[in-house]
């Protein structure tokens, strides 16, 4: 049986408590830091990211009819999921549009401007 991602990372984190548990908390702290990190970069964050079938259309301009059509094949690699009768799209396979990138780009940057001066 394979595990998505997101199910590996909670795991980690329940043993990380564990070992807090165990009387060792720099080792947990150690390791959700890079927990954090890892959960932090794009390629991650991209897979972890959930749009429901509407946002993934506005985020993509690709009609819902396109997103349907692929969703069995991405629900099977973990990409995609239904809620109800709600479908949801992991951000790996929006393609979006240059507009949002740049937006992201510009929010990211502003992040990192306010952390350093924090």
């Amino acid at each position: 049986m394979s595990e998505h991602l997101a199910e590996v990372l909670a795991d980690a984190r329940e043993k990380v408590a564990t070992v807090r548990s165990f009387g060792h908390p720099e080792t947990a702290v150690a390791v959700e830091q890079i927990l954090d990190r890892l959960g932090a970069t794009p390629e991650i964050r991209s897979v972890l990211t959930f749009h429901d079938e509407k946002g993934a259309a506005l985020l993509s301009r690709k009609s819902p009819a396109w997103f349907r059509a692929r969703f069995i094949g991405w629900e099977r690699r973990g990409l995609a999921r239904r809620a109800g009768r709600t479908r949801f799209y992991a951000e790996a396979v929006i393609e979006f549009t240059e507009q949002h990138h740049a937006i992201t780009a510009d929010a990211e940057a502003t992040a990192e401007l306010e952390r350093r001066a924090s």
